[in-house]
């Protein structure tokens, strides 16, 4: 069992009220479907919550959650799990996603769960997060050589075309990007205007009324 380790955080519920207190920071590798809480540190129990009762939920100043219903593709990258063919299915899923880039052209969040990472992006009004797509896969039965795509690089491009942004400079980051945190990162900056454009603000972001956490009801995590 991971040992507690609790930071000021907040809780955004199903009302969209903010509740400030104090999260347990865990590492969170897959993503969380539930997390800790306590309003206050002399608190001999922690409260619990999960996807059924919170919108989102973060560390302040560090790391921010948002609640997603959404699609995700079921095929391995693990060089050691891939399939002899294409694999696109997908299937649907609820999770806190983390959020790496809050910005007024795109937003970023990153999934993790136990068959592997995969980024999302947000733009616009719509509501449900969009996976930028990776596939790998072997060519023929000898498992030996293997095919990479990188539908990802497109849906990237098309959002830079669809927001007006161009240059050579996002251009080459596009091109040449790999699938991880990093690159993409920088392109979604790039889209939004450069990284002093991004707004990852704690709980103000995401709630609409902020309460002290003692006020609020919970369910109690036995």
């Amino acid at each position: 069992f991971a040992q507690s380790n609790y930071k000021p955080g907040y809780v955004v519920d199903l009302k969209n009220d903010t509740l400030k207190g104090f999260i347990d920071s865990q590492e969170w590798a897959p993503n969380p479907k539930t997390f800790t809480f306590k309003s206050n540190l002399n608190q001999s129990q922690h409260q619990s919550f999960s996807i059924k009762d919170a919108n989102s939920f973060g560390i302040t100043g560090a790391e921010h959650f948002q609640k997603f219903i959404f699609s995700k593709s079921t095929a391995p990258t693990d060089l050691n799990k891939i399939s002899t063919h294409l694999d696109t299915s997908r299937t649907r899923d609820t999770s806190f996603m983390k959020v790496l880039v809050r910005g007024k052209n795109v937003s970023l969040y990153k999934f993790t769960d136990p068959l592997k990472t995969r980024f999302y992006i947000i733009s616009g009004k719509k509501d449900e997060p969009e996976e930028l797509e990776f596939y790998i896969y072997y060519i023929n039965e000898d498992q030996i050589t293997y095919q990479t795509l990188y539908p990802f690089r497109s849906q990237l491009q098309h959002l830079a075309d669809t927001h007006n942004v161009k240059g050579s400079k996002l251009s080459t980051k596009i091109k040449y990007a790999k699938y991880n945190e990093y690159d993409i990162q920088n392109v979604v900056e790039l889209i939004n205007g450069g990284p002093s454009a991004q707004n990852l603000e704690s709980y103000k972001v995401f709630g609409l009324r902020v309460f002290a956490g003692g006020a609020a009801r919970f369910n109690k995590l036995e």
